[in-house]
């Protein structure tokens, strides 16, 4: 399954929270990937602390912040491989850039 794939599933699920204006879903949206993201770094937090963690824990809290994510993109208009080839290129040129600043 590919991302653009993935997140034409994921806008065929729709609940109470994200229906009404534009805004209240972007926002939803946003909030969803902040929420989730605190669930994958409270899965690491419990590596740090306890020396132990678990890999299924992560993984599904990870597709979380991906379905959330995947909805927020196509609800801005846009595909899933469009951000991410942007990002790539936006990163490439960053590091491009680091690579031709002379070291003294």
């Amino acid at each position: 399954m590919t991302l653009d794939d993935y997140a034409a599933w994921a806008e065929t699920i729709h609940s109470k929270a994200t229906t009404g204006d534009r805004d209240r879903l972007l926002s939803y949206l946003a909030l969803g990937i902040a929420s989730e993201a605190g669930e994958v770094a409270s899965e690491i937090k419990k590596l740090l602390r306890d020396g132990t963690w678990d890999a299924g824990s992560l993984s599904e809290e990870l597709g979380d912040v991906i379905y959330h994510w995947s909805r927020l993109v196509t609800a801005t208009g846009r595909k899933p491989a469009d951000i991410l080839a942007a990002s790539r290129a936006k990163i490439d040129a960053k590091i491009a850039a680091k690579a031709k600043v002379p070291r003294g």
